[in-house]
């Protein structure tokens, strides 16, 4: 779980210094304040681990994984870094996942700067971390400026350091930390299989079509692939499948999901089809997901997220088109999946903050982004703005942000 992150000149981040995360992280705020680019920082970080690098060497013209010129704080200058820090913990012990001594702590750091327009490099890379047999004390088992990289890795049981050069596109933490000392191969992983969610619904309704030899994808950010993604728990998960079908029946009277695949003239092609059915007609034929409102569709999208086993969720308004009735029950999902995951959500509407209580819900954190006098973004957590609490004896929080009270409140102890 990710504790703190530092975020520096990424677009309107100037400088977010050791913002603490909890658990549940909800953010607030108005249009254009900065709460998407928090949940964009990351995901480029994450593409960055996950192409081991700044190229995207899997596709043949190998365009670079982001442009610097694009996301860079508008006031930095060209020579200056883009960055992130995170300071988090980790299970290494695949066999007691549970217990206090297999959660591991770790600090990574990663800088880029620009090469030229297309092609941005790394600058700086550093990991801290206590691992067995060392968890008596912080080692820097990677530290990296430009090309120039020391990796301190297990040598007949002790700790030997080795220096060594790379490219400037290549990430050292795939590259020979990972190699030198094999417990930091957790640390790729772990960023790896971060999920970022933004659900369109005529995107979750679109058919895609698959070869019979791909392997399980989840589902895409926008919620495509969403009839792929509910076979495969049907067919391989079915616990979560009937956890999502089950709510679907309780909440909007959709008595069955069935999925079929469609065989192509293409070989090896195949499309998923979704098939529903409601309680009233149950004994009638089914009808597809075009058939389905986009609330429906959009509330079966976000179950499916939700089920995703990912160590981080993020997800961006997940209460688009969801009536307010439902707000209640989408709220208790997210509260339910903080057992097993850390969540960072961004949102707009204030009835669906009211289900969020940072002073009664230790793991729950609710953060206001705003613009300062620089016009860069800022997060304040609310239980650290004055009177907020005293206001709370007489309104709910999603009425104290619609009054504008918060805003007017944003001086921070």
């Amino acid at each position: 779980m990710i504790h703190q992150i530092t975020i520096k000149n990424f677009k309107s981040l100037r400088c977010i210094t050791e913002m603490p995360l909890k658990p549940l992280t909800i953010i607030i705020g108005p249009n254009a304040s900065g709460k998407s680019n928090l949940l964009d920082s990351l995901e480029i970080m994450q593409q960055i681990v996950r192409h081991k690098g700044t190229i995207m060497t899997r596709r043949e013209d190998e365009l670079p994984v982001v442009s610097l010129s694009d996301v860079l704080w508008r006031k930095a200058k060209p020579t200056e870094e883009m960055s992130w820090k995170i300071a988090c913990t980790l299970n290494t012990d695949e066999k007691n996942r549970r217990t206090e001594n297999a959660q591991q702590g770790i600090e990574y750091a990663l800088a880029l700067r620009s090469f030229d327009e297309m092609t941005p490099v790394i600058s700086q890379e550093s990991l801290k971390a206590k691992w067995p047999p060392f968890e008596d004390q912080t080692h820097h088992y990677l530290s990296r400026k430009e090309t120039a990289i020391a990796v301190q890795g297990l040598k007949n049981g002790a700790l030997r350091q080795e220096e060594t050069d790379i490219s400037p596109t290549d990430l050292a933490l795939h590259s020979y930390a990972r190699i030198t000392f094999p417990a930091v191969k957790s640390v790729a992983d772990y960023m790896k299989e971060w999920a970022f969610f933004k659900i369109i619904p005529d995107e979750a309704r679109r058919l895609h079509t698959w070869s019979t030899s791909s392997k399980y994808l989840r589902l895409g950010k926008d919620g495509r692939n969403l009839s792929h993604v509910l076979h495969y728990l049907r067919q391989e998960r079915k616990i979560d499948f009937n956890v999502i079908q089950e709510e679907m029946r309780k909440i909007l009277n959709i008595s069955e999901l069935y999925t079929r695949m469609e065989e192509l003239k293409e070989r090896q092609l195949y499309k998923v089809h979704l098939d529903v059915k409601e309680l009233p007609f149950a004994n009638l034929r089914a009808f597809s997901l075009d058939n389905l409102s986009d609330g429906t569709v959009g509330l079966l999208a976000l179950l499916t997220a939700l089920s995703d086993p990912a160590p981080l969720i993020c997800i961006e308004e997940p209460e688009r088109s969801i009536h307010p009735k439902m707000l209640s029950r989408l709220a208790y999902f997210l509260h339910e999946a903080v057992q097993r995951t850390q969540l960072i959500i961004t949102t707009h509407n204030a009835d669906f903050l009211d289900h969020f209580d940072p002073y009664q819900q230790d793991y729950v954190q609710v953060l206001i982004a705003y613009r300062d006098k620089e016009h860069t973004t800022q997060f304040a957590q609310i239980r650290h703005i004055q009177h907020v609490k005293a206001w709370l004896e007489d309104y709910m929080l999603g009425q104290i942000w619609t009054m504008g009270q918060i805003e007017e409140m944003l001086e921070v102890e």
